[in-house]
């Protein structure tokens, strides 16, 4: 069930991703610039952080 939230979260960051990127070519701004680059910043982090905690908690427990 973990992986299934991981990847929705994951679904959810690259589609405010894309709306950025295509926000920032559709009205291009010095403010919309500083925007995406923050949005960027916080994408990288994130895949960092679920990859990093992904790798370091334990996977269920089998039973049997």
């Amino acid at each position: 069930m973990s992986d299934l939230r991981d990847w929705f979260v994951m679904i959810l960051i690259m589609l405010g991703f894309g709306a950025g990127t295509v926000w920032i070519f559709r009205y291009p701004s010095d403010a919309a610039f500083m925007a995406w680059c923050g949005l960027v910043g916080t994408v990288g982090g994130i895949y960092h952080w679920l990859n990093v905690r992904d790798s370091k908690v334990p996977d269920a427990p089998t039973s049997g």
